[in-house]
């Protein structure tokens, strides 16, 4: 594997105390997320401070192992030496949370089963299958994943907040109240879901954004570090992106074999991109 990095400084500051590992939307590409495990692990500590890594969702779907990412992020303290490990909820894992929820909402639970597959799922269902396990039901799939991915998967945080940076796996919406938009819950009626409402989807008015045309300093006063935006629909360069007060480490993963992370100290930012 290569890996580039660059060293950028923002004009906000992480919580003291704290350094951050982010990275986001590995779809299924273990070899990537170990690649950066690894990457963190080998990385001299900083005294004082304690080693947080944030995934940021999208772990799963559309890549050949998504049961491996899921184990690799269930054990990554182990694997980066991190003291803590937040884990975000992206919205292909909330896409198979509210299909695989079992209550008497049948055709609310059909929804979110079927824009599941039509969105890669049918990668995870397939890696189930070759296991040996009968996936044909979402409550099929709920069995196979057995309960330590359960767990995992239904203790998924919508956001993460240290400092002034915020992470969360899509954006914001500078027109919705901070609190009342990252309330938003992860089970939603998909046949109403309005992207740009939500946390886990909002592409456009988030990333079309730029808080200092507005008079303001930064998203709801956050700079934010966010995937759930690939290559391909990603309109800014790095450096614009960092203008417009955020980061978006969605290196596409899936198609590209490249993977993004951000490495966090106060102010100062390590951007690191790994692929073959």
């Amino acid at each position: 594997m290569n890996m580039t990095i660059s060293e950028h400084t923002i004009p906000f500051s992480a919580g003291a105390g704290e350094e951050i590992f982010a990275i986001a939307d590995i779809h299924g590409r273990s070899e990537l997320l170990t690649a950066l495990f690894e990457t963190i692990a080998a990385t001299e500590r900083v005294s004082g401070l304690q080693r947080t890594v944030v995934l940021l969702g999208d772990l799963i779907d559309r890549g050949p192992d998504s049961l491996g990412c899921l184990d690799l992020a269930i054990e990554a303290k182990e694997h980066t030496g991190a003291d803590t490990v937040d884990v975000l909820c992206g919205n292909h894992e909330q896409m198979l949370l509210t299909a695989i929820i079992q209550d008497d909402q049948t055709l609310r639970r059909h929804l979110g089963y079927r824009n599941w597959l039509a969105n890669g799922g049918t990668k995870v269902v397939e890696e189930l299958l070759d296991q040996g396990h009968s996936a044909r039901t979402p409550a099929d799939v709920r069995e196979a994943l057995g309960p330590e991915r359960l767990l995992f998967l239904e203790g998924l945080l919508s956001h993460r907040t240290s400092g002034e940076i915020l992470f969360v796996h899509a954006g914001l919406n500078p027109f919705i109240d901070l609190t009342t938009f990252l309330a938003e819950p992860v089970d939603v009626d998909f046949s109403r879901l309005e992207e740009d409402d939500h946390w886990a989807w909002i592409r456009g008015r988030f990333l079309e954004h730029k808080p200092s045309e507005h008079g303001n300093r930064g998203h709801h006063g956050h700079f934010v570090v966010h995937g759930h935006t690939p290559p391909a629909y990603e309109m800014l360069s790095l450096e614009e992106q960092l203008a417009h007060d955020r980061l978006n480490l969605d290196g596409g993963s899936y198609s590209t074999g490249r993977a993004r992370m951000a490495r966090i100290i106060g102010s100062e930012v390590t951007f690191y991109e790994v692929g073959a």
